[in-house]
């Protein structure tokens, strides 16, 4: 079970004879993509592999099918004798996937095996699926499903990045090594969510409070630092303990999967530098709609108009980005009336986060310069 974007590693058990070559075909569907660029993650073979077989793969994105084979050309062994998971492939759950129904892994009829004397293997196919839920891990704040070394390095550096005003989370050196798609081009696209969507992540666990502190207040010290709660954050999602028991247990329950309880709640209000700059609200998930998902539109004011009201007379164009997370709001007139608050509601039960729950208006005001 995993969440919207996450990743998931889909293990291929093979029980056979020695095999001079498997065929192994996979229709995935169009709410997954396999993440072929990431090398390190793709495969785990298993010592059944053996290190003489040659091993290809081909993703038919238009199509939806996966192709991998392991063959010895000589007709010698290329998987020995045994039973268990003999390699793992590893997609990630793309944005709306739907939560009604399990995603089909279905083996195709291209799918073979023949052993050492040339014959054909007889076998009876096993589908998988992939189950969409809305649980997550609040530490795993670049929505890989893990909460591991990748968040410590995000966290800590959305916290120092917080007080230093500037800065990239991940640089984009980082965002090219692991992608679909060749870096620098159109077609590249980064297998990381966002810096936006990080920071939300991050804000969200500041913002959220048990027992009258902060989620990520680790410390309970009355405030989050990155010195002390960066850090230890840091310490145990690489290490697994930071030394202190009190700590380590506030920060299992951040990492372990838990139900999304949380509504749409606006994080950040950027007001405008100037009377003719925009007004950003920045939400701390992903955000949807009555008729779906807004990120498949973007820029359709159909998609996002009536979210934001204004009740003292500012007409405004609305979109949304393409992380679904941030509303911005560009006066239609040469610039909004200067110097006076407005106040801005929220009609957030227009909107719903990957729990699909929503709640009632949110107002915010605004100084508009």
């Amino acid at each position: 079970d995993v969440r919207e974007f996450n990743w998931v590693e889909v293990p291929v058990t093979v029980g056979a004879v020695d095999l001079s070559a498997l065929l192994v075909e996979i229709d995935y569907g169009a709410s997954l993509d396999f993440l072929d660029g990431e090398t390190d993650a793709a495969f785990s073979w298993d010592a059944r592999v053996q290190g003489t077989a040659t091993k290809v793969w081909d993703d038919d994105e238009t199509n939806h099918t996966l192709f991998v084979a392991i063959y010895d050309a000589a007709g010698s062994t290329a998987v020995s004798t045994g039973n268990g998971v003999l390699f793992k492939l590893r997609f990630r759950v793309k944005v709306g996937a739907s939560t009604a129904a399990a995603l089909p892994l279905t083996l195709t009829a291209n799918t073979s095996m023949v052993d050492t004397s040339g014959q054909g293997v007889t076998f009876v196919p096993g589908n998988g699926s992939v189950t969409v839920d809305t649980k997550l891990r609040k530490l795993d704040v670049d929505e890989d499903s893990d909460a591991d070394s990748w968040d410590a390095v995000c966290i800590y550096r959305a916290l120092l990045l917080r007080d230093l005003g500037y800065g990239a989370i991940l640089p984009e050196t980082v965002r090219d090594a692991h992608g679909q798609g060749v870096a620098g081009t159109a077609n590249f696209v980064s297998n990381f969510v966002s810096d936006e969507e990080i920071r939300a992540n991050v804000e969200a666990m500041i913002i959220r409070q048990t027992g009258g502190f902060s989620e990520l207040d680790v410390d309970q010290s009355g405030g989050v630092t990155v010195g002390v709660d960066g850090v230890d954050t840091y310490v145990y999602l690489a290490a697994g303990t930071t030394g202190d028991g009190a700590i380590d247990a506030r920060l299992a329950t951040l990492a372990a999967r838990s139900a999304d309880g949380d509504a749409p709640v606006v994080t950040q209000v950027t007001d405008p530098a100037s009377s003719a700059d925009t007004i950003q609200f920045r939400f701390n998930e992903s955000l949807r709609d009555a008729a779906g998902n807004l990120v498949t539109n973007p820029t359709a004011w159909t998609e996002a108009s009536g979210i934001i009201t204004q009740a003292d007379g500012e007409t405004y164009n609305l979109s949304i980005d393409a992380d679904a997370r941030v509303l911005t709001l560009t006066p239609t007139g040469a610039s909004w009336t200067a110097g006076v608050n407005r106040d801005f509601k929220v009609e957030a039960a227009q909107l719903q986060d990957v729990a699909t729950n929503g709640v009632a208006a949110d107002t915010k005001t605004v100084a508009l310069p």
